[in-house]
């Protein structure tokens, strides 16, 4: 499995609803429940937080700092170096369409940009 099919997995894949909820309901949930105020049920209904991650957060499981969402997949300088080298694929890219006078087929861009940045197809 190459860099490139994964990097393009992720940017093709649809999204889900997950995490659609600020850090601000997620620490009023936590601190609903925390108080007795509320139930897991009914603080996740009101605040539209899953009941799992307010009971991860009021049992320790998980910190309440903690950011939201998993870790990222890539280091961060993993992610600049691709960045980097779809950078200087575009511009070569941009160079060799200017040659030739015509855009390159989409195909022949992803398998170029594969190879620019040394992943196997």
């Amino acid at each position: 499995y190459c860099l490139f099919c994964f990097v393009y997995s992720l940017l093709s894949s649809p999204r889900t609803s997950m995490g659609k909820y600020s850090q601000k309901s997620l620490l009023d949930a936590v601190n609903a429940v925390r108080q007795g105020a509320l139930s897991y049920r009914r603080a996740s209904k009101k605040y539209g937080v899953p009941v799992v991650t307010i009971q991860n957060r009021v049992t320790g499981k998980v910190d309440d700092l903690a950011a939201l969402g998993r870790p990222a997949a890539l280091p961060n300088e993993v992610e600049l170096q691709i960045i980097e080298k779809l950078k200087q694929a575009a511009e070569m890219l941009g160079k060799l369409n200017s040659a030739i006078g015509k855009p390159m087929p989409s195909g022949v861009l992803i398998l170029y940009v594969a190879i620019t940045i040394k992943c196997a197809v």
